[in-house]
């Protein structure tokens, strides 16, 4: 079962752990650590990224595009928007029957 280690609250600390679990394919554990990372600093997108990642990996397609969604309305970069916005209609066409 995955866990968290409740202690850790600062979201780049959280977010770093779950780079390493991700680098380790516990995708899981990374997406806890992420969830929590994005709890304690909604407005960062490069975290939301890496969710949203980690939801398409473990097979929650939804979550992931709602997740990429989230990051592109909260991005002011344009570049990263345009790249969001592409992603998601790929991850959509993907979808389609």
């Amino acid at each position: 079962m995955a866990a968290i280690d409740q202690r850790v609250k600062d979201p780049l600390v959280l977010d770093k752990a779950g780079k390493l679990f991700a680098q380790w394919g516990m995708w899981t554990t990374a997406v806890l650590y992420w969830q929590r990372a994005v709890g304690r600093s909604p407005g960062n997108v490069a975290i939301l990224r890496r969710l949203a990642d980690g939801y398409a990996r473990l097979g929650f397609a939804e979550r992931s595009l709602d997740t990429l969604r989230q990051a592109r309305d909260k991005t002011l970069d344009p570049d990263t928007k345009a790249v969001l916005t592409r992603q998601i209609e790929l991850m959509n066409e993907k979808r389609a029957p």
